[in-house]
């Protein structure tokens, strides 16, 4: 009896978002190789490798077999390497011998699991150890265990062990697993962004869902999951890396399956035509890929071409030739760009196309291969091949009654400025000499003094386009000024076309000085000037000797508030030592107005003065308490 679940399976809004080629899958699986540090690592290893050789057997298998506290997982990951990888498998020193504490722990497992994920590791180890087991009784098992789990990874674990065992005995009945099977419901939990499908971001939990889903519809005889929800899934594959060995054995294995199976493969449908088309002989070329990167095997047809603007359709049901050139026969090709592609379909371009957009609808039969709609719709552009003629520049007096027309200017072309200009030139096909209708139109006069240029609008009337300047009412400087044509329309090839006509010389209009026209847009980012402020100087104080005397006099009141107290019979013995923090406070609010008038500036002294008179507000208030609250 096989293992379950955890080996490739050969059955196995959106487009393709692109391919993975053989060389990045190799990649995955030497990074698995490089990042293995555990016997986790060397697990998913033997799962996509057993062949895997290079193990050093000297310094691997103690770590593999020393004796050890493991859980159900561990154990199975152990018994599986050293049995199932050749460079383990039969060599003694890397034999691992189960210890009652070991068949305690699956027989515990197996008869009452703790979760779905324990008892699937159980049921494999079982089958490792070759002993039996009833298929029906695990089958039920699982179907209790999802009513107490019924998560996405539950769900899909539980299918792909229950499809395995049927596989090997389909009298099994797995009506208690299908009744808590609902893939629609599944793939509603799952997380959209862009154009992928993934649960939780997890390379995990979206593998096994499609190994799931592809498993189920052995059972079912039907593959439940739509093109674009395929699709979907496939490029969370395609547009993520996974980052470690648990996620590279995923991806591998989904790739396993999206590669090739019996129900739908992803196909990528690459547009490698070399745009735009400008002739009929330019073909239409596309290649359709498997999600490998490899041709696949299909037919390509033109289901419509529908020119965009008359809705008129010019190719319908009409196949595409198989293109397989060798390299020599490969570069003769207008879609070559210098790159092989081994494999391609090609269809030429009808011979009656009008320029403009056209939807083009491809459709890929054979096979089981699945495209989506996005992928296989593609607006294509055909544009006018262009040319300008009868250009001709005219320059002469206002004055002037006749124009004398110049394809170019001569090198002694000049203006004065009470002079006109006047431009015209024709827009036509270059194949069928139509005339045609630009976007844009200009004439640019360029001064090769300052480099400025001046843009006019040149205006269609009937089938030519004219402009006409006024020099001294449009041209701002005077001197040499080159004269060209600028025109330009997305449906032209090219899509901007320019004519020179020369040099013209324009007088009585003062010559800018060279380089000096962008001075005044940056006098705003010269350094500003250094602004130089002295504050007021302090006044210059007294000497000391008046100071001092000075503030003798002021202290004078002190003195004789102290004398007229103690004749008044003052008796300072009542104050209470409570009341000293009061008279404290009061005290320090003077000693700071002397600072202030020393050293300290005023916000300095406001910020101690807050402080302070706070203090000196609360102990007051206490002070009056207090005596409020004695007997007179």
């Amino acid at each position: 009896m096989k293992l379950l679940g955890w080996v490739f399976l050969a059955s196995a809004t959106a487009s393709l978002a692109g391919v993975v080629t053989k060389d990045i899958l190799k990649t995955l699986y030497f990074q698995s190789e490089q990042n293995a540090k555990s016997i986790k690592d060397l697990y998913y290893i033997s799962l996509m490798n057993p062949e895997h050789e290079g193990i050093d057997t000297a310094r691997t298998c103690p770590m593999i077999t020393a004796e050890a506290d493991r859980t159900i997982e561990q154990l199975y990951h152990t018994m599986f390497i050293t049995k199932m990888m050749k460079d383990l498998a039969g060599k003694k020193e890397c034999k691992y011998s189960v210890t009652s504490k070991d068949e305690d722990l699956i027989s515990a497992n197996m008869e009452n699991p703790a979760n779905v994920k324990d008892f699937f590791n159980a049921i494999n180890l079982e089958i490792l150890l070759q002993n039996g087991f009833d298929g029906q009784v695990v089958v039920d098992t699982f179907g209790k265990l999802l009513e107490k789990d019924d998560s996405v990874l539950a769900v899909t674990l539980v299918m792909r062990a229950v499809i395995q065992l049927w596989s090997q005995n389909n009298q099994l009945n797995l009506d208690s697993v299908a009744k808590h099977v609902d893939i629609a419901d599944l793939v509603a939990q799952a997380d959209a962004f862009d154009n992928e499908l993934s649960f939780n971001n997890e390379f995990a939990a979206t593998s096994n869902f499609l190994s799931a889903a592809f498993s189920w519809a052995e059972y079912t005889g039907r593959f439940e999951l739509s093109d674009d929800q395929l699709l979907g899934f496939s490029n969370f594959f395609v547009n993520n890396f996974p980052e470690d060995n648990t996620a590279r054995f995923y991806a591998f294995e989904a790739f396993s399956f999206l590669i090739k199976n019996k129900y739908k493969t992803p196909c990528h449908v690459a547009w490698i035509s070399r745009k735009p088309f400008v002739s009929a002989n330019m073909p239409l070329v596309a290649q359709i890929m498997t999600i490998n990167g490899e041709a696949a095997e299909v037919q390509v047809s033109v289901k419509s071409m529908t020119h965009v603007e008359s809705n008129e359709v010019y190719l319908s049901n009409s196949k595409f030739s198989l293109h397989a050139p060798n390299e020599e026969g490969w570069m003769e090709k207008d879609f070559s760009d210098n790159t092989m592609f081994p494999v391609v379909f090609e269809h030429q371009l009808p011979t009656n196309l009008i320029p403009g957009y056209y939807d083009v609808e491809l459709e890929v039969t054979g096979g089981n291969y699945i495209t989506g709609n996005n992928s296989i719709r593609q607006r294509i552009k055909v544009p006018h091949s262009i040319a300008l003629k009868n250009a001709r520049i005219a320059y002469a007096s206002k004055s002037s009654v006749e124009k004398k027309w110049h394809t170019t200017i001569p090198n002694d072309g000049a203006i004065g400025s009470d002079g006109k200009i006047t431009v015209e030139f024709e827009v036509v096909n270059e194949q069928t000499s139509e005339s045609l209708t630009a976007h844009q139109a200009f004439v640019v006069f360029y001064n090769t003094h300052n480099d400025v240029e001046t843009t006019f609008i040149a205006e269609k009337k009937k089938s030519k386009y004219v402009a006409s300047v006024d020099v001294s009412g449009n041209l701002e400087f005077g001197g040499k000024n080159q004269v060209k044509l600028i025109v330009g329309d997305a449906l032209f090839h090219p899509a901007i076309k320019t004519h020179d006509f020369g040099t013209l010389l324009v007088n009585g209009i003062p010559e800018p000085d060279a380089g000096n026209f962008n001075d005044r847009y940056l006098d705003k980012y010269d350094p500003p000037a250094e602004i130089h402020h002295t504050f007021r100087e302090p006044e210059a104080r007294p000497p000391v000797m008046i100071s001092f005397v000075f503030t003798g006099l002021c202290a004078l009141p002190l003195v004789g508030l102290v004398v007229v107290w103690s004749r008044l019979g003052v008796n300072l013995r009542r104050m209470e030592s409570a009341f000293l923090p009061f008279h404290i406070a009061i005290a320090s609010i003077f000693g700071l107005y002397f600072l202030y008038w020393l050293r300290l500036d005023m916000f300095t002294t406001l910020k101690y003065l807050a402080l302070l008179g706070s203090a000196t507000f609360i102990l007051g208030n206490r002070v009056l308490s207090t005596l409020a609250g004695k007997p007179k």
